[in-house]
């Protein structure tokens, strides 16, 4: 595989800005890591929404087997 000659010296310069990056980097437990993504994944919290949606829709649906009384 070839590089282009341009692109050495940008690669470069993007691990050089990244370095003091990892060697900040705080280390986290697994279960810290993991409520970090439960509470801020935008996909996650769209697929709960959807479950939620489901749920009212099924328990709507179910209303529609009680009786219905009319005045």
């Amino acid at each position: 595989m070839r590089v282009k000659p341009f692109t050495l010296p940008k690669l470069a310069l993007a691990l050089f800005a990244l370095s003091p990056v990892v060697g900040q980097a705080e280390s986290v437990s697994f279960s810290q890591a993991w409520q970090t993504v439960v509470s801020q994944n935008e996909g996650l919290a769209a697929e709960r929404t959807k479950v939620d949606q489901a749920k009212y829709l099924q328990d709507a649906a179910w209303d529609l087997n009680l009786p219905q009384v009319s005045v």
